[in-house]
């Protein structure tokens, strides 16, 4: 799909959608499961040595992450961007009706023009990208973008991807092959991240500090499990989607020995250059 009609298609979902969850994501249960995992890596961080400090969230949509961020992290201050105006406005309305009282900022800005995104300022302790990387092109701009947000981190900053990975997807149809269904795939708009070539491509700028596959029980039971009962029929508010995910958060990643929820979690540290 080209860069116009994807963008024309989160335009769209923003005005079907407006400030609601679904406006990007069809799943609350996994966008639980998705903040608990950006918490976990938080709670990891060594955040707070020295300034105040600074998160940026890329594709953040009408705010939803941003905002739960900024209310469960006061002593962090949140910038959020997203190429949709639409989007932007938003999450300023989602942000005016929790009082406006959060660090937070939201700004319009393409992840494909970071240099020339004036408001981006000095460097940041986090990016976090969830599920934005895979609506540009293609793997050679996804790497450009990657490259581009490890130039945005402090020295010792993590970039947090979210992403959908190739691998655990083709893990999953394998599962539902197994038990009759048929193969999914990704949504038109949608370019997998393929984590072999990604990471060896990425090798001279970025090391790979963390994986967690933190969606494993939660997908399985609602790509494979639950279609293999119901003549194919992916469920999103079935009662044991939420057990699943209540039974996830309590005993948080509860991965499988390979992954196949298709959202991993990836945490990236830059290479620095050698000083002399």
């Amino acid at each position: 799909m080209e860069a116009e009609q994807v963008r024309l298609h989160w335009q769209d979902w923003a005005r079907r959608f407006k400030t609601d969850l679904r406006a990007t994501t069809k799943s609350p249960t996994a966008k639980r499961l998705e903040l608990a995992a950006i918490s976990r890596a938080f709670e990891r961080f060594e955040f707070g040595r020295g300034s105040r400090p600074r998160v940026l969230e890329v594709g953040c949509g009408n705010g939803i992450n941003c905002l739960a961020l900024a209310q469960r992290y006061p002593g962090i201050d949140f910038v959020g961007m997203d190429y949709v105006p639409e989007m932007i406005e938003l999450a300023e309305e989602n942000l005016a009706a929790e009082g406006g009282q959060l660090a937070l900022q939201f700004h319009v800005g393409d992840l494909r023009k970071l240099p020339s995104l004036a408001f981006l300022g000095s460097g940041f302790d986090c990016i976090l990208s969830n599920r934005c990387l895979i609506n540009l092109a293609g793997h050679d701009e996804q790497l450009h973008a990657v490259r581009d947000l490890l130039g945005f981190l402090t020295d010792d900053g993590h970039l947090l991807l979210i992403e959908n990975s190739q691998q655990n997807h083709a893990r999953q149809n394998d599962c539902r092959e197994k038990l009759g269904l048929p193969r999914r795939s990704p949504a038109e708009f949608n370019v997998f991240i393929d984590e072999c070539r990604f990471w060896s491509d990425l090798e001279e700028h970025a090391e790979l500090a963390w994986t967690e596959d933190f969606m494993d029980l939660h997908d399985l039971l609602l790509y494979v499990l639950l279609p293999a009962a119901n003549d194919g029929v992916i469920d999103y508010e079935h009662p044991l989607v939420e057990l699943t995910t209540q039974l996830s958060l309590a005993n948080p990643p509860m991965a499988l020995t390979e992954g196949i929820g298709q959202n991993r979690l990836f945490v990236l540290r830059k290479k620095l250059p050698l000083r002399r």
